[in-house]
């Protein structure tokens, strides 16, 4: 167990861009599937892949936990850094657009949109997470914020399908409906 007085080794932000991203990771699936390697994230070529995002799991918790977790400590080969801000929301976003938040746009878990939105009385936070208005259980913000304009990079899924990859995922019931999540995989 760590001290509140430990040191953290943070990477210095002049440092980040020599180090993969999630932002690299669909990329590097691509490729696997194409029969490259790619040097981001090194996946093995395959005509499987599945992607296992465990929210708040990172390579520090991981490494301190190793013994509860020995096959998912067994499977790792690189460090993945989630970028900044590391918010589920922008992390998540980053992941599936191939884009980092100061180009995507999801700067955050929760946030001001645009300079209407500043100001009273009409200020108003959207909540990236759960695409609602001012707070997580607050009500649905898809009336206010389209998702595409709020983040409009389609990001690889689509392009991928397109050339005949299914694509499968699992996630909450609430998040099923591509117009409730921005996102538009066929």
């Amino acid at each position: 167990m760590s001290s509140v007085n430990e040191v953290i080794d943070e990477l210095h932000p002049w440092r980040w861009s020599s180090y993969a991203t999630l932002a690299d990771v669909l990329p590097a699936i691509d490729d696997s599937l194409n029969g490259q390697l790619s040097a981001a994230v090194p996946v093995p070529g395959s005509k499987d892949v599945v992607l296992l995002l465990i929210d708040g799991l990172g390579d520090s918790l991981l490494t301190a936990h190793a013994d509860v977790a020995p096959t998912l400590t067994s499977l790792r080969s690189t460090t993945i850094r989630a970028g900044f801000p590391a918010t589920t929301a922008s992390s998540i976003t980053s992941l599936m657009s191939g884009a980092s938040c100061g180009s995507h746009g999801v700067i955050g878990y929760s946030f001001r949109t645009d300079r209407a939105a500043t100001r009273a009385p009409n200020r108003q936070l959207l909540n990236a997470l759960r695409w609602t208005l001012d707070r997580s259980d607050g009500r649905s913000a898809l009336g206010t914020y389209v998702p595409e304009q709020i983040q409009p990079i389609e990001g690889l899924l689509p392009e991928m399908a397109a050339r005949g990859v299914e694509v499968t995922y699992v996630m909450p019931g609430l998040y099923r409906d591509p117009v409730s999540v921005g996102q538009h995989f066929e």
